[in-house]
């Protein structure tokens, strides 16, 4: 699907390599991407680079320069961890989730890319896109948010924050194509979340490449477009 597509891809944990291997006989094309998953690395208070990093720049002989925490986890709690991915040789992130969520959010940071200025350097932040209803942020256009909302929901999504003149930034974990995965045990909540709709995914995704076309944040102008924003007032911003 991804071949047939103009997407340029940006590829985040591990079992993208594999998947990339076992589609056409390569690691990663020239032209995608790859970023680490944290779920992958050290602790960042550490200070080290992520193990996943080192491990994707080996076999697919590719630079690192992006970053995207698990679950959105660049937090209000948390910023000090850019200053952190800045010293570390990053130069972008797309971490932070301009919602209010029971698990992440920072519902009043900046909905469009936005630089943020940290004692250690410049980072450019990649929000992931929302739309507005009346003075509410709403996601769209990936991972749970395609898999689990109707589609005329995302179309809706996409249209208004096209409108607004946000970029739409998309992405999809692999484990969501796969509706043979194993079922395990947890919480209810976390079961509907993680299982519902993943006979599903697939056929989504294929709808949303129609959309338009898409490419990496390093391929797009969106850095040239960013604004400078203090760290420290991230979370203080009024959208």
């Amino acid at each position: 699907m991804l071949f047939r597509s103009t997407w340029r891809t940006i590829f985040t944990p591990k079992r993208w390599l594999t998947w990339c291997r076992a589609l056409n006989g390569t690691d990663t094309p020239a032209e995608w991407t790859a970023t680490p998953d944290a779920f992958w690395s050290y602790s960042l208070r550490e200070r080290s680079k992520p193990r996943f990093s080192c491990v994707i720049e080996q076999i697919a002989g590719l630079a690192i320069y992006g970053y995207r925490a698990p679950t959105y986890s660049i937090v209000a709690g948390s910023l000090w961890a850019l200053e952190i991915l800045v010293d570390l040789g990053f130069t972008y992130d797309s971490s932070i989730f301009p919602i209010r969520h029971d698990r992440y959010g920072i519902p009043s940071a900046p909905r469009a890319p936005f630089r943020i200025k940290t004692p250690a350097g410049p980072l450019i932040e990649y929000p992931l896109t929302t739309f507005r209803i009346g003075k509410y942020s709403l996601p769209v256009g990936g991972g749970g948010y395609l898999r689990l909302l109707p589609r005329w929901y995302t179309r809706f999504g996409i249209r208004r924050a096209q409108q607004e003149g946000l970029p739409v930034i998309v992405y999809v974990h692999p484990w969501e194509i796969d509706p043979n995965q194993p079922r395990l045990p947890g919480r209810l909540t976390s079961r509907l979340r993680h299982y519902t709709n993943l006979s599903k995914t697939y056929d989504r995704l294929n709808d949303m490449l129609r959309e338009g076309t898409f490419t990496s944040f390093r391929e797009s102008v969106l850095a040239e477009m960013a604004e400078d924003v203090d760290l420290y007032a991230c979370h203080q911003h009024k959208n």
